[in-house]
């Protein structure tokens, strides 16, 4: 398993802040809470092996380390980026026969991106995968839209999406691009059991290679009273269908 450390962010929330303290594979450096969060709840969700410092201190000096208008509960959290983890690892080491992959295609809002996460989590899908040029890094407001769901979802990295959709193919994998020209609808009673779906850019969709490498492209079935979803919503719909599948 490739593991590489890139930097240090503040995540902030509580949600994001409490699944990074107990995820394994997180480090974590300095806690920073004000004097309305007690201490002893942070020291029951730390580990026994995590050394991090908690500081008492006021909201100011917790908003000063994070994005403008951060909705941040009292609370930051100094951490090293997650490590990174190859595509291959987790599919070795993955034997559930009945699973959903997503990957993006130049998506590059880190708050869809995060809610892309969250969706992923909740319906079990197996990874989220993103190219590795034409897309953000790992950012706290990733973690604070993802929920926590950064610590439990791995974002995989990759150099050639097209290369990354051949080898899926090999190990089992059929691949399903989401796109709104499709004439197929997307339905739960007839997904593949080993599923990947591709989300494409909302401005400009899947792009041609991508496109040509999907076993097929399928649309939501929706009114016409709008064109299209946003990223995040698409996925999340997606990833339910897939999910239904497997009750």
């Amino acid at each position: 398993m490739k593991k590489i450390t890139h930097n240090t962010i503040w995540l902030y929330g509580k949600h994001a802040v409490f699944a990074a303290l107990k995820n394994p594979n997180r480090k974590c450096y300095t806690l920073l809470i004000t004097k309305h969060i007690y201490p002893e709840i942070f020291n029951s969700a730390i580990p026994n092996n995590k050394k991090i410092k908690i500081i008492t201190t006021d909201v100011n000096t917790i908003a000063s380390k994070l994005p403008n208008a951060a909705v941040h509960q009292n609370m930051a959290l100094e951490v090293a980026t997650l490590p990174e983890i190859s595509l291959e690892y987790l599919i070795n080491n993955f034997k559930d026969n009945r699973n959903s992959i997503i990957i993006l295609d130049q998506i590059t809002d880190t708050h869809n991106i995060g809610a892309i996460l969250r969706s992923a989590a909740a319906f079990n899908c197996l990874c989220v995968i993103l190219p590795r040029n034409h897309a953000p890094n790992e950012t706290n407001t990733m973690a604070k839209s993802a929920s926590g769901a950064l610590e439990s979802v791995p974002l995989v990295r990759v150099t050639n999406l097209a290369h990354t959709i051949n080898y899926l193919k090999s190990v089992g994998y059929w691949c399903i691009g989401l796109d709104a020209s499709s004439t197929t609808y997307l339905e739960h009673n007839k997904l593949p059991d080993k599923t990947v779906f591709i989300m494409g850019n909302e401005e400009t969709g899947l792009r041609r290679l991508t496109k040509e490498n999907c076993d097929f492209l399928m649309k939501i079935p929706m009114s016409d009273k709008i064109e299209s979803l946003n990223v995040s919503n698409a996925a999340a719909i997606t990833l339910y269908t897939f999910f239904l599948s497997t009750k």
